[in-house]
């Protein structure tokens, strides 16, 4: 998913080829945006509102579905030991 922002900005532009109907997506009414350029490649954002991207879906070798959800909500994140940390020169950045 390459081009998430002229994708979006194709979808409201209305341009043919790109939004398939709408959708429901855990619950969310959301519309679906093909890719273009890889046709396996389906991305998911909610049409009432502010647009979110609520899944990507992608078929073929390395099929997967992520899920997105809980915008706005608070993340608590804590520092990883010092010796779980690797320096860029270790792996040879």
């Amino acid at each position: 998913m390459r081009a998430v922002v002229p994708l979006l900005h194709a979808a409201a532009a209305g341009l043919a080829g790109l939004r398939d109907g709408r959708h429901h997506v855990n619950r969310r009414q959301v519309v679906a945006l093909h890719d273009p350029d890889d046709a396996g490649s389906v991305m998911f954002v909610t049409t009432t509102g502010t647009p979110e991207l609520v899944r990507v879906e992608s078929s073929g070798t390395e099929a997967m579905n992520i899920d997105f959800s809980d915008y706005d909500a608070p993340v608590t994140l804590d520092a990883p030991p010092a010796a779980s940390v690797l320096g860029g020169t270790t792996i040879g950045i």
